[in-house]
């Protein structure tokens, strides 16, 4: 048994980190804002989500709509590599300040899931461009699945502001 038990420790700590690892299916699906239990969404009227979740990978695609304008940033996460590097055309957050994404227009994104896998954890660094020059920013999202699975909660926090801003999505 004694010979055995390297090996079944080291069979425990691979399932532990699979299972960590893999993207919780109750998030997969359409979802759009409930603006009475959101922080303010203007200048947009409405934003979904479109998320699809494949293994350790999770796929969420956001459109931004404000009368007849459509934005969209699409995004693919991977829990089980250290950072993913995502292309993004504009920042959705400039609303009022005149930021836009800069530098070399990515996101770096580590995405873990906390909570038992209720909870899909984002921190993010990027370069914004502003009227003072390119300034590094450092982001905290999380998305939260309520027991129930019929409303997704986004809170955000940036280095760049003291208040949080929460999105509440529900089911289409």
């Amino acid at each position: 048994m004694k010979k055995l038990a390297p090996f079944i420790t080291a069979g425990l700590a691979c399932l532990a980190t699979w299972s960590v690892a893999q993207a919780n299916p109750g998030f997969a699906g359409e979802w759009v804002t409930d603006s009475d239990l959101s922080s303010a969404l203007d200048p947009f009227s409405r934003i979904e989500l479109n998320i699809v979740v494949d293994g350790t990978e999770i796929h969420i695609e956001e459109t931004y709509t404000t009368g007849r304008r459509r934005n969209t940033n699409t995004f693919t996460l991977d829990t089980a590599v250290d950072v993913n590097v995502v292309p993004i055309d504009w920042w959705a957050d400039n609303r009022h300040i005149g930021a836009f994404i800069g530098g070399d227009k990515t996101v770096s994104i580590r995405a873990d899931w906390v909570d038992n896998g209720e909870t899909l954890r984002l921190q993010s660094d990027f370069i914004l461009q502003t009227s003072q020059g390119e300034t590094p920013v450092r982001a905290h999202s999380e998305y939260r699945l309520s027991r129930d699975g019929e409303r997704l909660t986004r809170i955000d926090l940036r280095s760049s502001r003291n208040l949080p801003v929460v999105r509440v999505f529900k089911r289409r």
